[in-house]
């Protein structure tokens, strides 16, 4: 059974060898919402780097294709016929 976290922040770090993803849950309600708590550190290759930008980019673009377009037109207001 696969299994994961909620996370809504991230911190990007880089050293000549591998890329260290920080994936961090915050919460707002807090009188501090800057803190927060790591809940998963994922380190990668350059190479395999190079491949997930490759398939967020992918995926951002079907996204964008599918929803952003509805949520502009949800937010559009009519023309007034005067």
């Amino acid at each position: 059974m696969l299994g994961g976290v909620w996370a809504n922040a991230a911190q990007v770090t880089a050293s000549p060898y591998e890329f260290t993803f920080d994936f961090i849950r915050r919460d707002f309600s807090t009188s501090n919402p800057e803190l927060g708590i790591l809940v998963q550190r994922v380190s990668m290759s350059p190479m395999c780097v190079a491949q997930f930008i490759t398939a967020v980019e992918e995926v951002w673009e079907q996204w964008q294709s599918d929803y952003m377009a509805q949520s502009i037109e949800s937010f559009e207001q009519p023309e007034d016929d005067e």
